[in-house]
């Protein structure tokens, strides 16, 4: 007995569609798997906090886990590149990323480029500006640091999650947790909004606490007399 060598036509086109349409199916999603790939190392939400006369921090997100720097350079210093607090052994990966700056000139602006696995980002087609502070002659304020813990949902500690401090009408500081999931943030530096002097200190004084890490953020308020610790904040 003899078997037909042809597949019939119709049933021959339909399994070439279904071929087509597979091979274009794939495609398509391993295109988009590539470019969300590619894409999400970029830098987001970067903000600048901590900024004194001699030092300032450069914060970001990224959607992947990606390694962190920024190179930085002024009128009187050549570029030099500093890399994410987080890598205290070695180059590591993170989705948060906090690099401070810590030998700046007083009242001088830097050319910030954030480096993301290598990569250079910029702001709008040019390099972050970042102006210091001013030096001041009074030694500061006498608050006493703010600090507490973020944990999961399930308590247990977030390591390398941005925290972000605002007393009222005051700069912003910031910082990153340790493995604990403690942070420490000192406000005897403190500056207000526009960095021209350390912030008059009254006896309670509100402030916003913001938290990002993981893909995540939450936020609290609470205030100068009840910021040692913070309430434990979760993620």
């Amino acid at each position: 007995m003899r078997f037909p060598t042809k597949i019939p036509t119709l049933l021959g086109i339909i399994l070439l569609v279904l071929t087509v349409g597979a091979v274009v199916a794939g495609f398509e999603t391993y295109s988009r798997s590539v470019a969300t790939a590619s894409g999400s190392i970029q830098p987001d939400q970067v903000r600048i906090t901590n900024v004194t006369d001699t030092m300032f921090t450069v914060s970001w997100t990224t959607e992947l886990p990606a390694t962190g720097a920024i190179s930085l350079s002024s009128p009187k210093m050549n570029a030099r590149v500093i890399f994410d607090e987080q890598d205290t052994i070695k180059q590591g990966k993170y989705t948060t990323h906090s690099v401070t700056f810590r030998s700046a000139t007083p009242d001088t602006e830097y050319a910030v480029t954030i480096l993301s696995n290598g990569k250079k980002h910029v702001d709008e087609g040019k390099p972050f500006q970042i102006q210091t502070a001013q030096s001041l002659s009074t030694s500061g304020t006498a608050l006493d640091p703010a600090y507490g813990t973020i944990v999961t949902a399930d308590n247990q500690p977030v390591r390398g999650a941005l925290v972000y401090l605002t007393v009222e009408r005051s700069q912003t500081l910031s910082t990153i947790t340790k493995p604990s999931g403690t942070w420490l943030i000192p406000l005897n530096l403190i500056r207000t909004e526009d960095l021209s002097s350390y912030l008059p200190v009254t006896e309670r004084m509100t402030e916003t606490i913001l938290v990002r890490g993981e893909g995540t953020e939450t936020t609290a308020q609470s205030d100068t007399l009840n910021d040692a610790p913070v309430p434990d904040m979760s993620l």
